[in-house]
């Protein structure tokens, strides 16, 4: 479980030992002082680790903005508010642009079509 911090923790891979050498094949469990200090030391080195990453919630008191959180109706700032639906509104405009270039590539492809007509036993390629 704490196998996240490790890049975090100095020297991680001496902390949890004694405790890894509980689960090794063929041995006795039995927890000890030993076990009971890597413990202890590896809960306080995970409690106390900074990962330099705060959650946003705890450090703004509302959920991040995004399409999800306005439908289900989270409570925003303004700023952040705005600049949601300008990211909608660019969203939408690309959206737009795309469907005006597939059309225009529709007819172009349109005016270069040939009607063929076929009879029977005639043969041809794909």
């Amino acid at each position: 479980m704490t196998g996240y911090y490790r890049r975090f923790i100095k020297d991680y891979a001496k902390l949890p030992l004694p405790l890894v050498q509980l689960k090794q094949k063929d041995s006795v469990f039995q927890w000890g002082e030993e076990q009971q200090k890597s413990f202890a030391a590896l809960k306080q080195a995970v409690t106390q680790v900074s990962t330099g990453h705060i959650p946003f919630y705890l450090t703004h008191g509302y959920h991040p903005l995004c399409p999800a959180t306005l439908h289900l109706g989270a409570a925003v700032n303004e700023a952040a508010h705005s600049m949601a639906t300008k990211v909608q509104a660019a969203i939408k405009l690309t959206k737009e642009h795309i469907k005006r270039a597939q059309k225009r590539q529709k007819m172009y492809a349109d005016r270069k079509r040939r009607d063929v007509e076929f009879e029977e036993g005639d043969r041809f390629r794909y």
